[in-house]
């Protein structure tokens, strides 16, 4: 059994340096239960990577089956003499819990309510399995044997990631001879007692990490469910807490099983999210050091792995190094003949198309985001729409009006299957360019493609926060480019409007007439007046935004608006008094106006309302955040 263990181990080793293919043929050398759950990982992954989403059948196959061996190997193991200390079997019962969190995974990949709902079943099923390996393994529980940030004395973060501070051990535990990866980081990762004799060292790890994990990743599924699930959450009787979770992925992650890397994985998304999307954090550089200490860790370990290389270039991004980011990518993208993970490439070319953007090198982005129609089949209709818009940017209107006048073909070849919500939005955009169209008269010498006056790249990088991070000299350049469109804002901006055309700009007229392309104006500028710290401009700005989306009912950029005033109010408040403040009455005094602010968003809310799940899982985070920020004014 440990040499099927180690055999598979292997095999996600290739995983982790792109060969797909070979990590496949070393989990197709055997039936084990161990194996089957690496080709189901592998499928899984092809198919969020590179949504591919009929491999997901493959994965619940495999799955499946590991569950039924797993289970079959549990009974048999009861007869024999226990691999570990914590009884015979236990490592089955892991194994299953294993599989029964992928199938959940599997299910939700989808993001419909039929798919979170039977996530919910399989979840509930790993539920009493998850109780009871963390009380075998964990009797006294992880705070008597880790030395964590929920323990510790003095953390300097008590937010929505661990803190890496190291904590002394009690008397009565012994410390870890073996330097783990938390060791490197600062934090004094401490083993469970020793049995008086380990049968098996590698099924030891194997256990402590996939309970700790499992559980981890079980608790961090449920705390970051969409808020219309989390009801039927309650029906199970039970709730994620995202301390819990990410305290367990923290011991899972400092151990030296494969469950170590996948704990680490999934920290650096959730890592990642929360930098780019949140909006403001309780202790962001805090959490870019963690979130760096961890992406180095696996890089070492993995120097050639795309994974890697994708986070370690989107904390490049994070940090306004945009020209390093790309640059990473455009040479982690480089063909390798070695290579047959391709559907990791796909976030590698995400982020490039993005980090292009920035730069405002239009027709490189535009490229990058045609490239991503054969890197995956995720939405067509959206990557024609972001690469029309930079080819917009570019002066290259043919190209652009090409990829537009696609769309309407290949949504309707979608017909009949669940619209993506960014699909939804793009045809109501198309609508309203061909409405504003007809009230210019329908010139024959124009067609809707001339109406459009703001790239549209930039309208749906609002929901994926794409312009917090740029620089001050970034964001002044699109001050400029927008503050040039008429009819004039009657806001005076400290930043002078570009005196220079660009290809968006109309000859003749007004560039916006309608209230909605008003509104999304006065929307991007509050943005970017935002992150280039003009508090006042951008608060007044995101006002104007609102008001006019209000009156228009155009309810998304109502949504937006009072979500980026929200965090605004937390910004402002740290540049003002300082990240590290702890000030109580301040704080508490920006945190109820963002309450304030975070509701009337969610009042423009509804179904209706284009891309209210996106919006709402950056509130949650954002709400997390204030959490946080709270616990460190106690």
């Amino acid at each position: 059994m440990s040499a099927d263990l180690q055999n598979a181990s292997e095999g996600f080793d290739l995983l982790f340096i792109n060969d797909l293919n070979g990590a496949q043929k070393r989990f197709a050398e055997s039936q084990s239960p161990f194996h089957l759950t690496g080709a189901g990982v592998c499928a899984f992954l092809q198919a969020a990577l590179g949504m591919e989403t009929e491999l997901l059948a493959e994965a619940a196959r495999c799955l499946g089956a590991a569950d039924t061996g797993a289970k079959a190997q549990g009974q048999a193991a009861k007869s024999q003499a226990a691999t570990s200390r914590f009884g015979a079997g236990v490592e089955w019962e892991v194994l299953r819990a294993d599989a029964a969190v992928m199938t959940g995974l599997t299910q939700a990949i989808g993001e419909t309510y039929m798919g979170y709902l039977n996530c919910l079943y399989s979840l509930n099923n790993a539920h009493s399995r998850f109780s009871k390996l963390y009380k075998s393994v964990f009797p006294s529980g992880m705070d008597s044997q880790f030395a964590t940030p929920a323990t510790s004395k003095a953390p300097s973060r008590n937010a929505s990631t661990l803190d890496l501070s190291s904590s002394s051990p009690t008397s009565s535990q012994a410390k870890s001879t073996r330097s783990g990866l938390f060791g490197r980081w600062g934090l004094s990762a401490q083993s469970a007692p020793a049995p008086a004799q380990a049968i098996d060292p590698q099924m030891e790890e194997f256990i402590i990490a996939g309970t700790a994990f499992g559980y981890g990743l079980f608790n961090l599924v449920f705390a970051l469910l969409p808020a219309r699930v989390k009801s039927v959450v309650g029906f199970f009787g039970f709730t994620g807490d995202l301390q819990t979770a990410l305290h367990a992925l923290a011991v899972a992650a400092a151990r030296d099983d494969i469950h170590a890397i996948f704990a680490r994985l999934t920290l650096m998304n959730f890592n990642g999210a929360v930098l780019t999307l949140s909006g403001w954090q309780t202790d962001e550089a805090h959490l870019t050091k963690q979130y760096t200490a961890m992406v180095d860790a696996c890089l070492t370990k993995y120097p050639s792995g795309t994974l890697w290389i994708g986070h370690k270039a989107k904390l490049l991004r994070l940090s306004g190094k945009f020209e390093e980011a790309a640059a990473m990518l455009q040479v982690g993208l480089q063909h390798d003949p070695q290579r047959s993970f391709v559907q990791a490439d796909v976030m590698l070319m995400y982020d490039l198309a993005w980090a292009l953007l920035a730069l405002r090198k239009y027709n490189e982005a535009a490229e990058a985001f045609v490239k991503l129609k054969d890197l995956n089949k995720w939405s067509p209709s959206t990557y024609n729409f972001l690469a029309a818009g930079c080819y917009l940017s570019a002066g290259n209107r043919d190209t652009a009006k090409a990829l537009l006048d696609a769309i309407p073909s290949l949504l309707e070849s979608k017909k009949g299957q669940r619209e993506l919500p960014m699909e939804k939005f793009i045809g109501k955009k198309l609508a309203l360019y061909k409405t504003k169209h007809e009230r210019q008269g329908n010139a024959s010498d124009r067609d809707y493609i001339d109406e459009i006056a703001i790239n549209p790249a930039h309208e749906l990088g609002l929901f994926l926060n794409v312009h917090s991070h740029m620089t001050s000299e970034m964001s002044k350049a699109l001050i400029q480019e927008w503050l040039a469109l008429t009819p004039r804002s009657s806001i005076v901006s400290p930043v002078e409007a570009s005196a220079e055309k660009t290809p968006l700009h109309k000859e003749s007229a007004n560039d916006l007439i309608l209230p909605e392309e008003l509104a999304l104006r006065s929307l991007l500028l509050g943005v970017v007046h935002g992150v280039a710290s003009y508090w006042t401009e951008a608060r007044a700005y995101l006002e104007e935004a609102a008001q006019v989306a209000k009156e228009a009912d155009y309810k998304w950029v109502c949504v937006v608006a009072h979500f980026e005033l929200a965090t605004l109010e937390l910004r402002e408040t740290s540049a003002r008094l300082g990240a590290e403040n702890r000030q109580r009455q301040p704080w508490m005094d920006a945190i109820a106006k963002t309450e304030k602010r975070i509701e009337t968003a969610l009042s423009f809310s509804t179904n209706t309302t284009e891309m209210t799940g996106r919006m709402e899982s950056r509130i949650n985070m954002l709400r997390h955040e204030m959490t946080a920020k709270k616990r460190t004014l106690e």
